[in-house]
């Protein structure tokens, strides 16, 4: 796996500094294929959308994995990202114009919210911390703790799940 994954506007998935490579596929950064050792892979987050508008992607690093521009999917399709690393950051908008966009996280140290989520199940494998931003029409999964350092919004509903706790 990459070290880092930094989803924003410029594409070097291989981490070489020349742009222009981008994600093609949804098992190119996933744990399964161990793809760009040590790199520090940056992908668009035009390329992560067309592929979450009609399969499932995992991201996978052994570090960090920060999401920089919005990802708005518009498939019919119901989807879901899954981040895997040390470290996760959202740091703007996460979610759907179409069916369902499930985000699921799994950070063995910390986990960020900083922007707005909407439109599917969200569901982290620890804490994770909302510095601000909009839940709009969010189901939380079971065993996650949210953590607000800021404001939280919510928007045509939350529906927790089991084990939900908000510390607020």
């Amino acid at each position: 796996d990459p070290a880092n994954i930094t989803v924003g506007t410029v594409a070097d998935i291989n981490g070489d500094s020349v742009a222009g490579d981008d994600i093609t596929a949804s098992t190119d950064l996933n744990n399964a294929t161990g793809s760009y050792p040590g790199a520090d892979s940056r992908i668009t987050a035009a390329a992560l959308t067309g592929l979450l508008n009609g399969a499932d992607v995992t991201l996978a690093a052994t570090n960090n994995i920060t999401i920089n521009s919005p990802i708005v999917k518009t498939g019919v399709v119901p989807t879901t990202l899954t981040l895997n690393a040390t470290s996760v950051a959202i740091n703007n908008l996460i979610g759907s114009n179409g069916s369902p966009l499930n985000l699921s996280i799994n950070a063995s140290v910390s986990a960020s919210l900083s922007a707005a989520y909407s439109g599917g199940t969200l569901t982290s494998s620890g804490p994770l911390f909302i510095y601000g931003g909009t839940l709009d029409g969010v189901t939380i999964g079971s065993n996650l703790t949210a953590a607000n350092n800021g404001y939280v919004f919510v928007r045509n509903g939350l529906t927790p799940g089991s084990g939900v706790n908000f510390n607020i």
